[in-house]
């Protein structure tokens, strides 16, 4: 399914809630891509009908169960899939939980940096405390490599954050952040 920018600036609005100017700030695929991701599974993380309804909104359609079980691996859950000009994602949320965005390809040095600011604004800006603060160039050259931290919200929600990438562009996906609340 395509979608225009225009669809997501909901999505965004919400994630660059911690800008001071976010219309002087240069987008790229690995920002777009990082404040989606903790837009959609760290600030929803345990909350699974906010997060369909934020999709509903949005215009991200869910997938049908047949085209759903590729991401879910037969476990029960929703799944949602989108392209846009900054790449195609996947998104999954489990009924135990579990949310993960899918990034198709991407520069994983560049998500990384960008996940590293968003974690620094959101800690700044909303009052998140992650552990460890940055995340590590972890990414294997040609094997899916992961790396965890730890968040907590201001109301004291704990999350886990796994985020999972390769430089090898090859395969179903290249990046993936999942959450699950502890």
């Amino acid at each position: 399914m395509k979608l225009n920018k225009l669809l997501l600036i909901p999505l965004l609005t919400t994630a660059l809630i911690a800008c001071d100017n976010p219309a002087k700030v240069k987008s790229s695929p690995e920002m777009f891509a990082a404040n989606f991701a903790f837009t959609a599974c760290v600030r929803h993380a345990g909350e699974g009908e906010k997060l369909t309804a934020l999709f509903n909104k949005s215009g991200i359609n869910q997938l049908p169960d047949k085209l759903a079980d590729s991401f879910l691996k037969g476990e029960s859950g929703k799944a949602w899939s989108f392209t846009s000009p900054d790449g195609q994602f996947a998104i999954t949320y489990k009924t135990d939980g579990v949310c993960t965005v899918f990034i198709k390809q991407t520069d994983a040095d560049l998500f990384i940096a960008e996940t590293n600011k968003v974690m620094k604004r959101i800690s700044q800006k909303v009052g998140w405390s992650f552990s460890p603060d940055s995340i590590p160039n972890f990414a294997g050259s040609t094997t899916l490599e992961s790396f965890t931290v730890s968040g907590k919200s201001k109301d004291s929600k704990n999350v886990n954050i796994t985020l999972s990438a390769t430089h090898a562009k090859s395969g179903s996906y290249q990046v993936a952040l999942s959450t699950n609340v502890i």
